[in-house]
């Protein structure tokens, strides 16, 4: 499988904490990560011209390999937890993660997605109307 954007499963081994089981499990993780490439892309559809057009004096689009990080990043989440186990009891010992934390499913903060350019006319400056009212005094 493969992705727009050219990210490679073996590309989770740096921003992963643990060991991966990439002889068994590429496949899988590699899904994983053109299933995060796939979601950006629907969720901000200008991303991939914005990276074209990266340049780091100007500051102009967005940089590849932040980018590359955020997706990275919502890949993980789900390899810290892919059966999405929500809480977990033994003997006196227990703990609960939220239900989005805890889903197996690809997903991105809005901060991410803020960063990453989705929303952004939502924080932008708006223009507040009033309306008199008649009759008050």
């Amino acid at each position: 499988m493969a992705n727009v954007l050219g990210y490679v499963s073996t590309d989770l081994e740096e921003p992963y904490e643990g060991q991966l089981d990439l002889e068994n499990e590429d496949d899988w993780y590699q899904q994983k990560v053109d299933e995060a490439v796939r979601l950006l892309i629907r969720k901000v559809p200008n991303i991939q011209s914005r990276m074209a057009a990266y340049d780091p004096t100007t500051g102009a689009g967005i940089d590849p390999m932040f980018v590359k990080d955020k997706v990275l990043n919502a890949v993980i989440r789900v390899l810290r937890n892919p059966e999405g186990y929500r809480s977990e009891t033994e003997f006196e010992y227990s703990y609960q993660r939220s239900p989005t934390e805890a889903s197996a499913n690809v997903w991105y903060t809005k901060d991410e997605l803020a960063d990453l350019g989705f929303g952004a006319a939502a924080v932008r400056p708006r223009t507040v109307f009033s309306k008199t009212r008649y009759g008050w005094p």
